[in-house]
């Protein structure tokens, strides 16, 4: 995470980071997914772009991105029913509070209908929180750069204004739109939060906050007024606004210094006995799969023995009934096989990988283990290798 953020960019960066961090907070969650399966299957036409799903195999809120066009990389990136969008799995480094074990990605219930970003037109924007209620809305009001650096130009202090808009509407009489409701019917969240609450709500997520920004965000500072500044009592419908402002540095990069790099990435299950040895493994196959008969022949693969790439002969070997059996693999691609007592261990072969062994019942191949180092892709996995830029 970089220490400044670039000015071009850096107020859209807050406000962003800012609408993310109370959307994980408090935006309400659909009902919940078993796992990633569960979720493909849910159906997101009808639901909000950024709708959240909290899934509980992985124990993480994602989120509908419905103009992501991502490639699928379950479990980061998992495929929509309508095969528009993407669900993409949530994670940050703000918690609740100052409660470590409340990481904001991890939150199972929200407590508002909509946090929205200000768009320009501010009748419209209203409209919509209204509309939405309980709901937030976040609008940058301005940012106040201040020289850090010895030279102009480079780096700079920065605040930024916001004002945070919170709505709620209750038609029970009393202090419940001002307090909240404990009936979930009131607005179909339990319990609903008054607008007083609503302010409070903020102000203990952003205290203090460098909204996930890292380094290049001081802290957040909720010094300023809170104000109710619309009270329709007939309707029963509040709206307050508070103060928030944000001090982070600012930074115009020298360009031709930096050096652009990126990676590609490619996934695999690794093991093995000790520290992982790059020159004698399993890249691919080699493993036997359990079936009915003693007959069977290792899937065709490719391992590296002292650093040279072998591909492994193939052929039927008729496995010895109620044995473990061993295979060691020579640089030349033959397999040597040798079969002892269940828990025995065979003589080494020298100069052969012992690449793993194969136990047997009286009539069928029970299992097969690999105690070589691999370097093997188990499960289906799409998008590989993909590209991750600096």
């Amino acid at each position: 995470m970089p220490k400044s953020l670039d000015m071009r960019t850096a107020s859209i960066d807050v406000q962003d980071a800012l609408v993310h961090a109370v959307e994980l907070a408090y935006l309400r969650r659909y009902p919940e997914a078993a796992d990633v399966a569960a979720l493909s299957a849910v159906e997101n036409e009808n639901l909000p772009d950024r709708a959240l799903v909290y899934v509980v195999a992985e124990g993480v809120v994602y989120q509908l991105r419905k103009g992501n066009t991502s490639p699928v990389m379950p479990p980061d990136i998992v495929a929509t029913l309508s095969s528009n969008g993407r669900w993409v799995r949530q994670s940050s480094s703000l918690t609740l509070g100052l409660d470590f074990r409340k990481p904001l990605h991890r939150i199972r219930q929200g407590s508002v209908k909509a946090v929205e970003a200000f768009q320009g037109d501010m009748d419209e924007f209203l409209q919509r929180l209204f509309a939405q209620r309980p709901a937030y809305g976040i609008e940058l009001i301005e940012d106040d750069y201040q020289l850090r650096a010895q030279r102009q130009g480079s780096i700079y202090d920065c605040k930024w204004k916001l004002i945070l808009h919170s709505t709620a509407f209750n038609l029970r009489h009393g202090t419940d739109a001002l307090y909240g409701s404990e009936v979930e019917q009131d607005s179909g969240i339990n319990s609903e939060r008054g607008i007083y609450r609503l302010m409070g709500d903020l102000r203990y997520l952003l205290a203090g906050s460098n909204l996930g920004l890292g380094l290049s965000i001081k802290f957040a500072s909720i010094d300023g007024n809170g104000r109710l500044v619309e009270k329709d009592l007939g309707q029963r419908y509040f709206r307050a606004e508070i103060d928030l402002t944000v001090h982070g540095t600012v930074q115009r990069l020298d360009e031709d210094l930096q050096s652009p790099f990126s990676v590609h990435i490619e996934r695999y299950d690794t093991s093995g006995p000790g520290v992982f040895d790059p020159a004698n493994f399993v890249a691919q196959g080699c493993k036997i799969e359990t079936q009915t008969g003693l007959s069977a022949s290792p899937a065709p693969g490719v391992a590296y023995i002292d650093g040279q790439a072998v591909v492994p002969s193939t052929g039927l070997h008729a496995f010895a009934p109620n044995r473990d059996t061993w295979r060691d693999l020579l640089p030349t691609g033959q397999w040597v096989y040798q079969d002892v007592e269940q828990g025995m261990i065979a003589p080494a072969v020298a100069n052969a990988l012992r690449v793993g062994y194969t136990r047997t019942d009286a009539s069928n191949i029970i299992g097969d283990v690999l105690t070589c180092h691999y370097r093997l892709t188990t499960a289906p996995v799409t998008g590989d290798p993909f590209e991750v830029k600096a």
